[in-house]
């Protein structure tokens, strides 16, 4: 959670430092950053601990070397799976985070609504940490709830395919941040419960730089894939994909959601 609310600061302050394209407010907007950062790393430093380590779980550690604990998480299935899971559904969730606002702009819908749309749908997601991995816990269901959210978010992303009013772009907007921002702590808790507590550090580790790898290469698909909609449209003369270049982008997340679901129905349900 406290990965998405930095999110948000960072989209509200980006804006107020950088208000047009400066090359000085952005040296001056990513200095603040990277002090923010240090300060953030010496707090750590001076104030966190370690946390005991009990007898048995300290002769595990010694008796296993890093390389040899990533071979064996990396075998099992549940791991493998939420691997690609997190690399799709965080770079799906930080492109619409980075396009939201053109997309919306390219429909006719003013900046600021795109601001407000992006903004919903980060809050809704910090909210959907919160109430989704509650039901999980409380029904001890971990695979289910990740297929019915990645079943709705396919519905979702459908909608978002098609030109219509800002409403329903702001509801679709609110949905879509619900329901992919909750599986990051379902899928964090399926992965502890898969591979033990002992291994849980690295597991999650996995998962993360997974999600790190899809963010960056996502975010670069999608622009790609706007810049290939009009060219396209302009040699097959399919003036639809000039007119709404962000159609072919949205529908390349969608088949990424329907990949998740496929991988997502062979997941195991660790056992009660």
């Amino acid at each position: 959670m406290g990965q998405i609310i930095g999110m948000v600061l960072a989209l509200v302050i980006t804006p107020i430092m950088v208000p047009k394209p400066s090359f000085h407010d952005l040296i001056l907007n990513i200095i603040t950053f990277s002090l923010i950062v240090t300060i953030s790393l010496l707090f750590f430093i001076t104030t966190a601990r370690e946390s005991p380590v009990k007898g048995r779980a300290r002769e595990i550690i010694s008796q296993q070397n890093f390389s040899l604990q990533i071979r064996t998480i990396i075998r099992q299935r549940n791991i493998i799976i939420l691997m690609i899971l997190f690399l799709i559904g965080v770079g799906v969730f930080s492109a619409l985070a980075q396009w939201i606002e053109s997309i919306l702009y390219s429909r006719g819908i003013a900046t600021l609504y795109g601001d407000l749309a992006g903004m919903s749908m980060l809050i809704s997601g910090i909210i959907g940490m919160v109430v989704i991995p509650f039901i999980s816990d409380k029904y001890h269901m971990r695979k289910g709830i990740i297929l019915i959210n990645l079943s709705l978010l396919i519905f979702l992303f459908a909608l978002f395919s098609l030109r219509t009013i800002y409403i329903i772009y702001l509801v679709i907007s609110i949905g879509i941040g619900f329901l992919l921002l909750s599986l990051a702590p379902v899928g964090l808790q399926l992965s502890l419960e898969t591979v033990g507590g002992e291994s849980a550090g690295v597991a999650a580790s996995l998962l993360w730089l997974a999600s790190q790898v899809g963010a960056f290469t996502i975010i670069i698909v999608m622009s790609d894939l706007y810049y290939y909609s009009i060219t396209l449209g302009r040699v097959l003369k399919m003036y639809y994909l000039i007119y709404d270049p962000w159609f072919i982008p949205i529908i390349f997340i969608m088949i990424l959601g329907i990949i998740s679901l496929i991988f997502s129905a062979f997941l195991i349900e660790p056992k009660k």
